[in-house]
């Protein structure tokens, strides 16, 4: 048996090494955008606005990477998506 493996006759330490702080910086430079599946859904979504309906077939032949590297701000913000919302987070 190796190391990583567990023995199930030994109870597990009494003690194990967990950081468990929070960064309250996190929370206050978080925020919810809306509910969306995708950063993609996200970004689309937010381009839709600008463009005539008539033109809304443009929004797939964008290079989404590209969009969302301008979205980031050069890296001033990241975006994730999460249980169908989508967060951005300021560095």
């Amino acid at each position: 048996m190796s190391e990583d493996d567990h023995d199930p006759t030994n109870p597990l330490p009494d003690e194990a090494d967990i950081d468990l702080d929070v960064d309250d910086t996190t929370a206050e430079t978080r925020e919810e955008l809306g509910t969306y599946p995708t950063v993609e859904a996200y970004l689309q979504a937010q381009l839709e606005v600008y463009l005539h309906s008539d033109g809304l077939w443009i929004l797939d032949y964008l290079d989404m990477p590209k969009v969302l590297a301008r979205f980031e701000c050069g890296g001033r913000f990241r975006y994730y998506a999460t249980n169908g919302s989508v967060f951005r987070i300021g560095r």
